[in-house]
Protein backbone atom coordinates (compact mmCIF):
# COMPACT_ATOMS: atom_id res chain seq x y z
CA UNK A 1 0.00 0.00 0.00
CA UNK A 2 1.04 3.35 -0.57
CA UNK A 3 1.50 6.34 1.82
CA UNK A 4 -1.71 7.90 1.45
CA UNK A 5 -3.19 4.60 1.35
CA UNK A 6 -2.15 3.51 4.72
CA UNK A 7 -3.60 7.27 6.23
CA UNK A 8 -6.69 6.28 4.44
CA UNK A 9 -6.70 2.47 5.94
CA UNK A 10 -5.65 4.01 9.49
CA UNK A 11 -8.19 6.50 9.59
CA UNK A 12 -11.51 4.27 8.68
CA UNK A 13 -10.14 1.00 11.32
CA UNK A 14 -9.29 4.46 14.51
CA UNK A 15 -13.24 5.01 13.61
CA UNK A 16 -12.61 8.43 12.55
CA UNK A 17 -15.66 10.00 10.64
CA UNK A 18 -15.17 11.78 7.54
CA UNK A 19 -13.18 10.94 4.58
CA UNK A 20 -9.56 11.40 3.31
CA UNK A 21 -7.14 12.00 4.05
CA UNK A 22 -6.48 12.94 0.18
CA UNK A 23 -3.15 13.57 0.04
CA UNK A 24 -0.21 13.32 3.46
CA UNK A 25 0.80 16.98 2.90
CA UNK A 26 -0.96 20.19 3.97
CA UNK A 27 -3.13 18.17 6.70
CA UNK A 28 -4.16 19.97 9.65
CA UNK A 29 -5.77 18.90 12.95
CA UNK A 30 -6.64 14.86 13.11
CA UNK A 31 -5.51 13.86 9.63
CA UNK A 32 -2.05 15.51 10.29
CA UNK A 33 -2.02 13.21 13.40
CA UNK A 34 -3.08 10.26 11.39
CA UNK A 35 -0.56 11.16 8.21
CA UNK A 36 2.02 11.48 11.06
CA UNK A 37 1.38 8.01 13.33
CA UNK A 38 1.34 6.13 9.88
CA UNK A 39 4.81 7.67 9.25
CA UNK A 40 6.21 7.56 12.72
CA UNK A 41 4.86 3.89 13.17
CA UNK A 42 7.12 2.76 9.36
CA UNK A 43 9.69 3.94 11.06
CA UNK A 44 9.18 2.40 14.61
CA UNK A 45 8.71 -0.86 12.15
CA UNK A 46 11.96 -0.05 10.28
CA UNK A 47 14.19 0.40 13.05
CA UNK A 48 12.99 -2.56 15.31
CA UNK A 49 16.27 -4.32 14.18
CA UNK A 50 18.88 -2.55 12.30
CA UNK A 51 19.37 -5.91 9.92
CA UNK A 52 16.45 -6.68 8.76
CA UNK A 53 16.50 -8.33 5.17
CA UNK A 54 14.62 -5.65 3.43
CA UNK A 55 17.44 -2.97 4.11
CA UNK A 56 20.12 -5.17 3.08
CA UNK A 57 22.14 -3.82 -0.20
CA UNK A 58 25.32 -4.35 -2.02
CA UNK A 59 28.07 -2.04 -2.57
CA UNK A 60 30.74 -1.69 -5.23
CA UNK A 61 33.24 0.68 -6.08
CA UNK A 62 36.87 0.43 -7.50
CA UNK A 63 39.83 1.18 -5.55
CA UNK A 64 42.26 4.17 -6.72
CA UNK A 65 45.99 3.43 -6.75
CA UNK A 66 48.06 4.37 -3.53
CA UNK A 67 44.86 5.52 -1.63
CA UNK A 68 43.65 3.33 1.16
CA UNK A 69 40.10 5.12 1.34
CA UNK A 70 37.29 3.89 0.18
CA UNK A 71 34.14 6.28 1.01
CA UNK A 72 30.47 4.13 2.87
CA UNK A 73 27.39 4.66 0.45
CA UNK A 74 25.50 7.55 1.31
CA UNK A 75 22.28 5.20 2.77
CA UNK A 76 24.81 3.15 4.94
CA UNK A 77 23.89 2.34 8.42
CA UNK A 78 25.42 -1.01 8.96
CA UNK A 79 28.60 -3.13 7.17
CA UNK A 80 28.05 -6.71 7.12
CA UNK A 81 31.87 -7.28 7.92
CA UNK A 82 31.99 -11.50 6.78
CA UNK A 83 31.13 -9.81 3.22
CA UNK A 84 34.40 -7.63 2.30
CA UNK A 85 35.90 -8.78 -0.83
CA UNK A 86 37.57 -8.02 -3.91
CA UNK A 87 36.69 -8.60 -7.81
CA UNK A 88 33.92 -10.84 -6.74
CA UNK A 89 32.23 -12.03 -9.78
CA UNK A 90 31.20 -15.43 -10.24
CA UNK A 91 32.87 -16.64 -7.79
CA UNK A 92 33.32 -14.66 -4.26
CA UNK A 93 36.47 -13.23 -5.38
CA UNK A 94 39.38 -12.52 -2.72
CA UNK A 95 38.21 -11.88 1.00
CA UNK A 96 39.34 -8.98 2.62
CA UNK A 97 39.71 -9.73 6.69
CA UNK A 98 38.61 -6.78 9.02
CA UNK A 99 41.31 -5.50 11.14
CA UNK A 100 40.87 -3.22 14.38
CA UNK A 101 40.95 0.64 14.34
CA UNK A 102 43.80 0.78 16.56
CA UNK A 103 45.76 -2.04 14.91
CA UNK A 104 45.46 0.01 11.11
CA UNK A 105 46.04 3.45 13.09
CA UNK A 106 49.53 1.74 14.22
CA UNK A 107 50.37 1.41 10.54
CA UNK A 108 48.64 4.39 8.71
CA UNK A 109 51.84 6.04 8.25
CA UNK A 110 53.54 3.09 6.05
CA UNK A 111 53.06 3.61 2.25
CA UNK A 112 54.06 0.23 0.77
CA UNK A 113 51.26 -0.11 -2.10
CA UNK A 114 49.98 -3.86 -2.71
CA UNK A 115 46.97 -5.34 -3.56
CA UNK A 116 44.28 -4.82 -0.59
CA UNK A 117 43.61 -8.13 2.01
CA UNK A 118 42.42 -6.17 5.01
CA UNK A 119 40.53 -3.02 5.83
CA UNK A 120 39.51 -1.47 8.66
CA UNK A 121 36.08 -0.08 9.82
CA UNK A 122 36.90 3.45 10.64
CA UNK A 123 35.13 5.19 13.52
CA UNK A 124 32.62 7.20 10.96
CA UNK A 125 32.22 3.47 8.90
CA UNK A 126 33.98 4.64 5.76
CA UNK A 127 36.82 1.69 4.66
CA UNK A 128 40.89 2.49 5.40
CA UNK A 129 42.51 -0.99 3.84
CA UNK A 130 45.35 -2.11 5.55
CA UNK A 131 48.19 -0.40 2.79
CA UNK A 132 47.03 1.68 0.09
CA UNK A 133 45.87 -0.20 -3.27
CA UNK A 134 48.70 -0.88 -5.84
CA UNK A 135 46.07 -1.11 -8.49
CA UNK A 136 42.26 -0.75 -9.33
CA UNK A 137 40.19 -3.13 -7.78
CA UNK A 138 36.29 -4.00 -7.23
CA UNK A 139 35.59 -3.38 -4.12
CA UNK A 140 32.58 -5.24 -2.60
CA UNK A 141 30.64 -4.79 0.53
CA UNK A 142 27.10 -5.97 1.69
CA UNK A 143 25.29 -3.44 4.14
CA UNK A 144 22.32 -2.51 5.79
CA UNK A 145 20.58 0.72 4.95
CA UNK A 146 19.13 3.74 7.00
CA UNK A 147 15.54 3.60 7.84
CA UNK A 148 13.81 5.60 4.52
CA UNK A 149 10.58 7.78 6.07
CA UNK A 150 7.50 7.82 3.61
CA UNK A 151 6.97 11.63 3.06
CA UNK A 152 4.88 11.45 -0.45
CA UNK A 153 1.46 10.20 -1.27
CA UNK A 154 3.00 6.93 -3.54
CA UNK A 155 5.45 6.34 -1.63
CA UNK A 156 5.48 2.53 -0.11
CA UNK A 157 7.13 0.58 2.89
CA UNK A 158 10.26 -1.56 2.25
CA UNK A 159 8.65 -4.66 3.16
CA UNK A 160 5.59 -6.69 2.23
CA UNK A 161 2.30 -5.41 1.89
CA UNK A 162 0.75 -8.44 4.22
CA UNK A 163 3.22 -7.21 6.80
CA UNK A 164 2.21 -3.00 6.23
CA UNK A 165 -0.80 -3.94 8.51
CA UNK A 166 1.96 -3.61 11.49
CA UNK A 167 1.61 -0.25 10.99
CA UNK A 168 -2.58 0.38 10.97
CA UNK A 169 -2.16 -1.40 14.00
CA UNK A 170 0.46 0.99 15.59
CA UNK A 171 -1.13 3.99 14.75
CA UNK A 172 -4.15 2.28 15.75
CA UNK A 173 -2.38 1.66 19.16
CA UNK A 174 -1.26 5.36 19.56
CA UNK A 175 -5.05 6.84 18.69
CA UNK A 176 -6.69 4.76 20.92
CA UNK A 177 -3.63 5.97 23.84
CA UNK A 178 -4.75 9.21 22.99
CA UNK A 179 -8.58 8.73 23.39
CA UNK A 180 -7.94 6.44 26.46
CA UNK A 181 -9.93 3.51 24.53
CA UNK A 182 -7.94 0.74 26.53
CA UNK A 183 -9.86 -2.19 25.61
CA UNK A 184 -9.32 -1.61 21.64
CA UNK A 185 -5.42 -0.35 22.13
CA UNK A 186 -5.08 -3.79 23.68
CA UNK A 187 -6.54 -5.42 20.74
CA UNK A 188 -4.49 -3.42 18.32
CA UNK A 189 -1.31 -3.87 20.40
CA UNK A 190 -1.78 -8.06 20.27
CA UNK A 191 -2.44 -7.92 16.37
CA UNK A 192 0.87 -5.48 16.32
CA UNK A 193 3.06 -7.96 17.93
CA UNK A 194 1.34 -10.88 16.52
CA UNK A 195 2.55 -9.37 12.58
CA UNK A 196 5.97 -8.42 14.08
CA UNK A 197 6.65 -12.38 14.97
CA UNK A 198 5.94 -13.01 11.46
CA UNK A 199 8.03 -10.10 10.15
CA UNK A 200 10.87 -11.26 11.96
CA UNK A 201 10.80 -14.77 10.93
CA UNK A 202 10.44 -13.77 7.76
CA UNK A 203 12.90 -11.06 7.54
CA UNK A 204 15.91 -11.89 10.08
CA UNK A 205 18.63 -14.10 8.98
CA UNK A 206 17.86 -17.29 11.60
CA UNK A 207 14.74 -16.81 12.33
CA UNK A 208 12.73 -18.42 10.19
CA UNK A 209 13.86 -21.89 11.75
CA UNK A 210 12.93 -20.80 14.78
CA UNK A 211 9.48 -19.93 13.70
CA UNK A 212 9.29 -23.30 12.79
CA UNK A 213 10.08 -24.71 15.60
CA UNK A 214 6.97 -25.93 18.48
CA UNK A 215 6.99 -25.01 21.88
CA UNK A 216 8.53 -28.25 23.02
CA UNK A 217 11.47 -28.10 20.67
CA UNK A 218 12.76 -24.71 22.08
CA UNK A 219 15.06 -25.43 24.68
CA UNK A 220 16.34 -22.39 27.31
CA UNK A 221 19.63 -22.95 28.64
CA UNK A 222 21.42 -21.16 31.47
CA UNK A 223 24.56 -19.41 30.82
Amino acid sequence: MTFLELCVKARQECGIQGTGPTTVTSQTGLLKRIVDWVADADMYIQGLHTDWDFLWDEHTASTVPDSDSMTKPTDHALWDSESFALDRGDSDGIPLSVIPYKEWRAFVGEKTSMRPSSLCILPNNNIAFRYPADDVYVFYGAYWKFSSLMDADADEPPYAERYQRSIIAKTKMWYFADTEAISLYQEAEKEFKEIISQMESHYLIGMDRLAQMSPEQMVVRPI
